[in-house]
């Protein structure tokens, strides 16, 4: 019995990560040109727009950046060079959102970099904030206009 609940449990996630997934994927592909992310194998896979890899994996001018994998420097002047009008950051933990500003969240190094960088801040708002899995949340950052 123990084993059927948790088959059923891990279809149940399984399930409820596709929906998220699903979701995340229609609002960057209905809003968005660029997106900077570091998830970009699992959302980027068949998108409508451009994905930046903040971990440098699919990109060789972040990836040969000092740093390690998910720890690259990049800055907010890398994502206007690239003309990024969209960024998904993971959190951890549920995020805390103040109006339309991250104020707290447990992401990797490159994604914490971003959140507290004030000019950041200035430039992109959070749109929406997708649970994903338990413990694993997307925030979808969108530049002003």
């Amino acid at each position: 019995v123990l084993t059927t609940l948790v088959v059923q449990q891990a279809g149940d996630v399984a399930r409820s990560r596709e929906h998220a997934g699903a979701e995340l994927r229609r609002l960057l592909d209905r809003e968005a040109r660029v997106v900077a992310l570091v998830d970009v194998g699992f959302l980027a896979y068949r998108a409508r727009w451009e994905p930046f890899d903040l971990a440098g994996v699919t990109d060789p001018e972040v990836g040969t950046r000092p740093g390690a994998h998910c720890a690259k420097p990049v800055t907010l002047d890398d994502l206007l060079a690239r003309d990024v009008d969209m960024v998904v950051l993971h959190s951890g933990s549920e995020p805390r959102i103040e109006g339309d500003v991250i104020t707290a969240m447990r992401g990797h190094p490159v994604e914490q970099a971003l959140a507290s960088d004030a000019r950041m801040r200035a430039l992109f708002e959070v749109v929406a904030v997708v649970p994903y899995a338990a413990g694993y949340h997307y925030i979808v950052l969108r530049r002003r206009r």
